[in-house]
């Protein structure tokens, strides 16, 4: 996903490594359309609700994966 966000970050002229390490730009998965474009002044909304789409679904695929490993564990465990 690093590699992804790091596409966006690009695609709308910021350079990841200047980037501060706290930007919102870095996750896009969780602005909105409104914050983006309030963030960005203008820059391609359609580069952005792509990589929204995108880091979307690679989170959710995360939050799956999280869940198994936590229910193994669990059963594991005996919890």
């Amino acid at each position: 996903m690093k590699v992804r966000v790091e596409k966006f970050l690009h695609e709308i002229r910021i350079e990841p490594a200047e980037s501060p390490s706290r930007n919102p730009l870095e996750k896009p998965w969780s602005l909105s359309e409104e914050e983006f474009t309030r963030r960005t002044r203008g820059k391609s909304v359609k580069v952005f609700k792509s990589a929204q789409v995108e880091t979307l679904s690679f989170t959710e695929d995360i939050v799956k994966v999280e869940k198994e490993i936590d229910e193994r564990v669990k059963a594991l465990y005996g919890v």
